[in-house]
């Protein structure tokens, strides 16, 4: 299993969250459900180069229901893991600012 400590600002203030799963994507839903009692489901994930080269970022599209709402969330990052991670945290942040119940 991957194991996961992210760093994440709530209402301004920092903290870190620790997970763990069968990927980095599992571990980072686990350390969300853990820390805040939030219910994440990834049901769809695609992802693309935005350029050629090996220097390309990597642009991540995950459909994840949050709290019961079916939700896309976006990541761009030149690693592949860290811009799937974003779009986790894009999903979230979505729920959150549209006020959706997250447990």
């Amino acid at each position: 299993s991957d194991q996961i400590a992210a760093r994440v600002r709530v209402n301004g203030e920092e903290q870190v969250i620790e997970g763990e799963g069968n990927g980095p994507l599992a571990a980072l839903v686990d350390a969300f459900s853990k820390a805040f009692g939030v219910s994440i489901s990834i049901r769809d994930y695609h992802e693309h180069a935005m350029s050629s080269g090996g220097d390309a970022a990597a642009a991540s599209y995950l459909e994840c229901a949050v709290g019961g709402r079916v939700l896309w969330g976006v990541g761009i990052d030149p690693s592949i893991v860290t811009s799937s991670l974003k779009a986790v945290v894009s999903a979230v942040n979505r729920a959150e600012r549209d006020g959706i119940e997250t447990d």
